[in-house]
């Protein structure tokens, strides 16, 4: 047994606009950097929509409305300060989300975007977790 040890949760939004979902592209990801908007719960915040909220405002500029988890997966990311890199553990959890408003403008923190799907979503399968993410929204939460 490992014991009790630092794990961060962030959550991600699947935002759907008329019948696609918002992919980001972030370069510091592997898996071709397949990402959606979202990010760690800061130690302030003790409910789910404010952090998530705040984050997709941050990154793309949207307003949304939060649905149910869909997909939840561990990713250990490696902090890039330093010589040594520092592996963090962090729990993710993907909720449906819809569009409300606002248009699309990204931060630094991703060199791209681009709307999927259901009929195109698997050209982006890289059989890792960032994938799997949007097809059981496809599979499993889509209306249309």
């Amino acid at each position: 047994m490992h014991g009790n040890r630092l794990m961060y949760v962030a959550l991600k939004a699947l935002i759907e606009k008329d019948g696609e979902v918002l992919v980001l592209k972030d370069p510091n990801l592997p898996a071709d950097g397949l990402d959606y908007p979202g990010g760690k719960i800061s130690e302030d915040e003790f409910d789910i929509e404010t952090p998530l909220r705040r984050e997709v405002k941050e990154e793309c500029g949207l307003e949304i409305e939060i649905g149910r988890p869909v997909y939840a997966w561990m990713h250990q990311f490696k902090d890039r300060g330093g010589k040594q890199y520092k592996v963090r553990e962090v729990f993710i959890v993907a909720y449906a989300c819809k569009y409300k408003s606002g248009e699309v403008k990204l931060s630094e923190e991703h060199n791209d975007y681009f709307w999927v799907n259901k009929s195109n979503y698997k050209r982006l399968d890289t059989g890792g977790n960032y994938f799997k993410a949007l097809d059981t929204y496809f599979k499993n939460h889509h209306k249309k």
